[in-house]
């Protein structure tokens, strides 16, 4: 492990190699983390609709409507498939995500804002989540560490039994 000072919170960050991550008890897809990937997929699922729906009831916004969710969709499919191979490029696809939501809302109507609410609130927990840290940027605060209990090794009497 080699110690060095994160740009984000300030502080010490313990970079951490592939190894060691994955050992950690925060390691993977898990807690909150779940719940971010189900949301991609409805939206993902939305956006499907959405762009359905620009075709068949919008003709003035239909091409550009439909091209934005359809790039949305990319962008989702994108991040997904970031979060689940644990590729460290996830919390980048996430920000892109959250960021391309903004475009979205120019077609805007009240679930492309809460869209784009709930994008935000993700990309928050991502820049500030143990296990996100761990699992894809491979830092951890020192305190984060599991503790190690160094034992004593056992002394064999002469028998071949402990002491």
């Amino acid at each position: 492990m080699s110690e060095g000072t994160g740009a984000s919170g300030g502080g010490e960050w313990v970079a951490l190699s592939a190894e060691e991550a994955e050992k950690h008890p925060l390691y993977g897809i898990a807690g909150w983390l779940s719940a971010v990937w189900a949301w991609l997929a409805i939206q993902i699922i939305l956006d499907f609709f959405r762009a359905v729906g620009y075709f068949m009831f919008s003709s003035e916004t239909a091409v550009p409507g439909a091209v934005a969710s359809l790039v949305s969709i990319i962008i989702a499919v994108l991040t997904l498939f970031h979060l689940f191979y644990l590729r460290p490029a996830f919390p980048a696809w996430l920000a892109v995500n959250a960021g391309f939501s903004i475009v979205i809302i120019v077609f805007a109507s009240a679930v492309a804002l809460a869209v784009f609410a709930l994008n935000v609130a993700i990309l928050c927990y991502a820049l500030f989540s143990r296990r996100v840290n761990i699992t894809y940027r491979r830092r951890a605060r020192p305190e984060w560490l599991p503790r190690r209990i160094d034992i004593p090794p056992v002394e064999k009497q002469e028998d071949g039994g402990p002491a």
